[in-house]
C-alpha cells in the first residue's frame, strides 16, 4: 500500500492479486477537502498482467495523479 499527498489531496493505492485471473487488481482513492467539504474519487484498475505490485501500485500512482492534474483550476 502506498499513501502520497500530491498538489494537497491524499493519494492511497493498494494492489492486490487475483487468483482467478491471475492478474494484479489496482485501486487508487484520491481524497481531498476544499472550502470545508472533503471529496474522494476512486479509481479501479486496468486489469493487466504487471509484474509486482510494485510495479501495479506505480502505475496507479501516476493513474491517481494525472487525475489530480485534470482536475480545473479553481478560481
Amino acid at each position: 500500500m502506498a499513501n502520497l499527498f500530491y498538489k494537497n489531496p491524499l493519494i492511497v493505492v493498494s494492489a492486490r492479486f487475483d487468483e482467478n485471473t491471475r492478474f494484479w487488481v489496482p485501486i487508487a482513492d484520491i481524497s481531498w477537502e476544499a472550502d470545508g467539504q472533503q471529496g474522494s474519487h476512486t479509481i479501479i484498475g486496468p486489469l493487466h498482467n504487471f509484474d509486482s505490485w510494485r510495479e501495479t501500485e506505480k502505475h496507479m500512482i501516476d493513474l491517481a495523479k494525472a487525475w489530480i492534474d485534470d482536475l480545473p483550476s479553481p478560481s
